[in-house]
């Protein structure tokens, strides 16, 4: 898998740096925009880009001065809007995330965050399909984070962040009889996702 590779070297640094044990923790929210993207298609994105929100805590372990393990738990709010040809609807899903980053803090005011991020869907709703189309997309989802923080007053910070899911959702084949311009294979569905988020630290 690709991402073991990431999950390697988090480990490798943490062994490394065993003796800061320096913690925070807190809470954090977010609102921003997510959508699902088809790269493997010819044609043009079939999803619109739909509202998210984010609520959660989260924990960062100093590693060295300028370098922090950040971890989070939280509640999001995906989805996307379907718009092709008669075809017009709207999906989303409920997931528990765990984003996993590391933070380089630059003169203690601005971090840059990297990481992978795996999702859960808890549950998922469409007024358009029923419960065996939402079936074909899957529960599972996992991705990279790249994000930014900038940390004001002393318990207070913002963020952004984007989320380029690695795992296609849903694999659905597409042919149309009378238009061979729009016979083609599979349908391959991603999370791609920006956050714009708030955090508190309680400790």
């Amino acid at each position: 898998m690709r991402i073991l590779p990431i999950f390697l070297f988090l480990g490798l640094i943490i062994h490394s740096y065993t003796g800061f044990t320096q913690a925070r923790y807190g809470v954090n929210a977010g609102i921003g925009i997510s959508t699902l993207s088809e790269p493997d298609l010819p044609s043009s994105n079939f999803y619109d880009a739909a509202p998210s929100i984010m609520a959660g805590l989260f924990g960062a372990h100093e590693l060295s001065h300028n370098l922090a393990l950040h971890a989070e738990l939280n509640y999001e709010r995906r989805g996307a809007d379907y718009n092709f040809a008669t075809s017009d609807f709207t999906i989303r899903f409920n997931y528990i995330s765990l984003p996993l980053q590391l933070q380089y803090t630059v003169k203690d005011l601005i971090g840059i965050r990297l990481g992978p991020q795996l999702n859960y869907a808890l549950s998922k709703s469409s007024d358009g399909l029923g419960d065996s189309e939402l079936d074909n997309y899957d529960d599972f989802d996992i991705g990279i984070n790249l994000g930014v923080s900038y940390n004001f007053f002393e318990r207070w910070a913002l963020s952004a962040r984007y989320y380029h899911g690695l795992r296609p959702l849903t694999e659905i084949l597409l042919l149309d009889e009378n238009d061979p311009a729009f016979d083609f294979d599979t349908e391959y569905a991603r999370n791609r996702h920006c956050l714009f988020g708030i955090q508190y630290y309680i400790h």
